[in-house]
């Protein structure tokens, strides 16, 4: 029998079907969750790095203030007024001690 029916005995076609509303359905549930599962990862990942940043940033900090403790600030005494020293360093000291 081809597909317009010719050779069935009765002249008709016969076919089946389901309902696969339930499938289309969690197939799009399912791809919204991969996405969000992406777009989770790459946060983690921004996280991760911006995380690490900020590790090296507060290192070069405590080198910093420690190679200005060390030498009491004389490379730069004459260079800047004393407040922009002394400003500098408590900044310095404030970002270095941060989380």
């Amino acid at each position: 029998m081809d597909f317009l029916g010719r050779g069935a005995e009765d002249g008709m076609v016969y076919c089946s079907g389901r309902d696969i509303t339930e499938e289309k359905a969690a197939e799009a549930e399912l791809t919204i969750a991969q996405e969000a599962l992406r777009q989770s990862q790459k946060m983690e990942a921004i996280g991760q790095l911006t995380g690490g940043l900020a590790h090296d940033f507060n290192n070069l900090l405590v080198a910093s203030a420690a190679a200005w403790n060390y030498s009491n600030g004389a490379w730069v005494r004459d260079a800047l007024p004393a407040s922009s020293v002394i400003l500098t360093l408590h900044r310095a000291r404030r970002g270095a001690q941060r989380p």
